[in-house]
């Protein structure tokens, strides 16, 4: 009944002045069985070939239908591209994500920014966010918006002539993440938290490739962990999926997942 009462309020708001919401809410896990997901990003949250391992959605897809959802995934995605473009509808890309918004009531709709803009342009990344999400909510206001909190570069990076290390760019990317989720009433994935966990107690794990950026397919596992969680509050090592028949290093990637998300 509090989620009828709210959604109703919601749809007032939206209606009248075309606010959305401003506190970010609680993870609250899905009951239902068949579920539609949309995911806004780039590289990071899709790419295939050209020796990258970025798996992602694969395995969130695997790990989802393996604990019984009936999931639905749709994508928009583009190497390196950043919110901002994705939330302007002058260009194509702007007018792609927008179709995919409009094209259905999406349970859930997932944003990931660029990690450069994330980190070292944070007023570009919350003016996407709050344009995109208003037209979420609008075109659906229980729809939950669920932002992917991705990792740093492993050796840190350089933007804008600025340095920024690993530990102090994942300081930044969960500082803004979490500022862009308060402002729109989102949730967060913490796979950066994750990765970060994951490097502090086990060294020999690669969870990146060599291009200092993507992730292995651990990396991705253990982003699509981190996703399982957010989007069904459940732990993901109850799934009980595994990749490539290790069953011992999954769990113990899912494990982290869960300890950062929920």
């Amino acid at each position: 009944m509090k989620r009828i009462i709210c959604s109703i309020l919601l749809s007032i708001c939206i209606a009248v002045n075309g606010c959305i919401p401003v506190q970010a809410q609680e993870i609250v896990p899905i009951t239902k069985d068949k579920i539609s997901i949309l995911f806004i990003g780039n590289s990071l949250t899709y790419l295939r070939g050209h020796g990258k391992d970025n798996y992602f959605l694969l395995y969130f897809e695997k790990m989802a239908r393996k604990a019984g959802y009936q999931v639905q995934i749709s994508r928009v995605t583009k190497g390196g591209q950043k919110l901002s473009n994705w939330a302007n509808q002058g260009n194509v890309d702007g007018k792609r994500a927008y179709q995919a918004i409009r094209k259905k009531k999406w349970d859930v709709v997932v944003l990931q920014e660029n990690t450069d803009y994330a980190t070292a342009h944070n007023s570009s990344f919350q003016k996407a966010a709050k344009k995109l999400s208003g037209v979420i909510y609008k075109n659906n206001p229980d729809t939950r918006l669920i932002y992917n909190c991705t990792w740093a570069y492993q050796k840190g990076k350089r933007i804008s002539g600025k340095f920024y290390s690993y530990s102090k760019m994942q300081q930044l990317l969960n500082q803004h993440y979490r500022q862009a989720a308060k402002a729109t009433g989102g949730e967060i994935s913490w796979a950066g938290n994750a990765f970060l966990q994951c490097r502090k107690q086990n060294k020999n794990i690669a969870l990146y490739v060599k291009d200092n950026n993507h992730p292995s397919r651990y990396g991705s596992f253990l982003s699509a962990s981190s996703m399982y969680a957010a989007v069904f509050g459940r732990n993901p090592m109850k799934s009980g999926y595994c990749f490539s028949g290790d069953k011992k290093k999954s769990r113990y990637l899912q494990s982290i997942a869960a300890k950062v998300n929920l």
